[in-house]
């Protein structure tokens, strides 16, 4: 496929997507800086050479549909459980064989989950002004992260979209059925929310503890990555037989590793052989891309200073933990990983902050109040 028909086609789309979204000028302002960044990578590297710019998901999952739309949808039942990422991959698959490239059809993919996300939390938080959309966009992950995976075609935008229904969905069939489809996109962190909603659920019923409200809310943060080192173990006893086989020994360096993701600094301490990208590459993304540190830390700190933690903000917290428990004994730690807990996370400490603003809180406006029932 040419540039020239490449760029054309994220044209039709874009003015297709801008049409049906006319009434939002938020979501068109999110399509208009998709369809720049899109473009500009397509006329950077070319319509192939992009596919292996930043990760080789974009390689594998257009090679996936291009298989499929060869020759048809496999009958393997591995296949769909273990690399088909059906919820990512189909849909794009269907947008390929109406004569979308493929990249790009992954591309609109992750646009449209994002563009979903961010009308879920507009639903939320409402906000009357744009200054305020760009605080919620940014303090949500759907501003410059979700913009640069979505014009990556990177699953991560519709794993935020998953995470988000899992644990604000009121209906239990998009509830349940988020959850599947994170065992079908990353099977280790659809266990991680599972487990992780769990405890706070139980813990209602319970009577309040004794603790000191920093020790309680140290123990709640410190007790999910502890748990996801023994999961990994079991999980890896489950596909190999091999008992009692862990990714570290516990020192010095696992915990600087996993209090380096509760600040979004996991590069500093990650395996140098394990980075893609120069420290200094790494650096300017930060700086770029600062809501990558700034959620995971704003977060983190809401959870130490919380008086009485939410349901919510402990289900997240532990889920979080859990998978960075889990990431952790692998070779593969980045900020990638927590992008999925980032809208969720960054809900969490604007509605904390709002709270704290404004004590009544407006009508249909979600309160962290509100979410202690949840």
């Amino acid at each position: 496929m040419s540039d020239l028909f490449y760029l054309s086609q994220v044209a039709v789309v874009s003015a297709t997507l801008l049409y049906f979204s006319r009434k939002s000028k938020y979501l068109q302002l999110q399509i208009l800086c998709w369809s720049l960044l899109t473009s500009i990578l397509a006329l950077r590297y070319g319509v192939i050479g992009q596919r292996i710019f930043y990760s080789n998901d974009q390689q594998y999952h257009a090679e996936l549909i291009e298989e499929i739309v060869a020759n048809g949808l496999p009958i393997d039942v591995d296949w769909w459980l273990q690399r088909a990422r059906v919820p990512y991959v189909l849909p794009a698959t269907a947008l390929a064989l109406a004569g979308i490239d493929p990249l790009l059809a992954l591309k609109v993919v992750s646009l449209l989950s994002m563009l979903t996300l961010t009308s879920e939390i507009q639903r939320t938080i409402p906000s009357t002004s744009l200054p305020r959309f760009q605080i919620t966009s940014f303090m949500t992950s759907t501003a410059f992260v979700g913009i640069f995976f979505s014009a990556l075609g990177l699953r991560e935008t519709t794993m935020m979209l998953f995470v988000y229904w899992f644990f604000l969905g009121t209906n239990p069939a998009k509830k349940y059925g988020s959850l599947l489809c994170l065992v079908l996109l990353r099977p280790h962190l659809a266990v991680a929310v599972l487990l992780g909603s769990l405890p706070s659920a139980i813990g209602r019923k319970l009577p309040a503890t004794s603790f000191s409200t920093p020790i309680r809310n140290f123990a709640w943060l410190m007790s999910g990555p502890l748990i996801g080192y023994y999961l990994y173990a079991i999980g890896l006893q489950y596909q190999t037989g091999l008992a009692g086989i862990y990714g570290h020994s516990w020192g010095i360096q696992p915990v600087l590793r996993i209090a380096s993701n509760f600040v979004g600094l996991q590069f500093l301490t990650a395996n140098e052989l394990s980075l893609g990208f120069s420290l200094r590459s790494l650096l300017i993304l930060r700086v770029f891309f600062s809501e990558t540190v700034l959620i995971p830390l704003c977060f983190t700190i809401a959870v130490l200073l919380a008086r009485q933690p939410s349901r919510l903000m402990r289900s997240v917290v532990l889920s979080f933990g859990m998978y960075i428990g889990i990431a952790t004994n692998t070779d593969f730690n980045s900020f990638r990983q927590n992008i999925p807990f980032m809208p969720v996370m960054g809900l969490i400490v604007l509605l904390a902050w709002r709270e704290r603003r404004q004590p009544v809180a407006p009508p249909r406006v979600l309160t962290t109040t509100a979410l202690r029932g949840m």
